[in-house]
């Protein structure tokens, strides 16, 4: 499953578009989750990118259906990040460095 890198095709204050992937930034939440996580959503939009990566469900109550995918950035940094797709697009609800557990479920698949 070769995927290029992610091509921007737009870029604000308010939205970051992705082909087939959009991350929302309303009211300053990349600027909270950046400074909270240390990961963007630009590199968490690359984690879709990994070959290799690996998927499963996320929901936690029974209002959105969420999933979750583990993966590498380009930066070479193993990345969880929750989504939910809307409108034949995934969007990125939050995005972290994977824990010790996490790094093994990836390095065992």
């Amino acid at each position: 499953m070769g995927i290029a890198h992610p091509t921007k095709l737009y870029n604000s204050d308010r939205w970051t578009s992705y082909i087939g992937y959009k991350a929302s930034s309303l009211n300053g939440t990349e600027t909270r989750h950046r400074e909270k996580h240390g990961v963007t959503f630009e590199e968490a939009a690359e984690v879709f990118f990994d070959p290799f990566y690996q998927e499963g469900d996320a929901t936690s109550n029974n209002y959105e259906e969420r999933d979750f995918i583990i993966g590498y950035s380009l930066s070479q940094r193993l990345l969880l990040v929750a989504y939910l797709e809307r409108y034949g697009r995934n969007r990125i609800v939050s995005a972290r460095p994977a824990t010790r557990a996490e790094r093994k479920l990836y390095e065992q698949a």
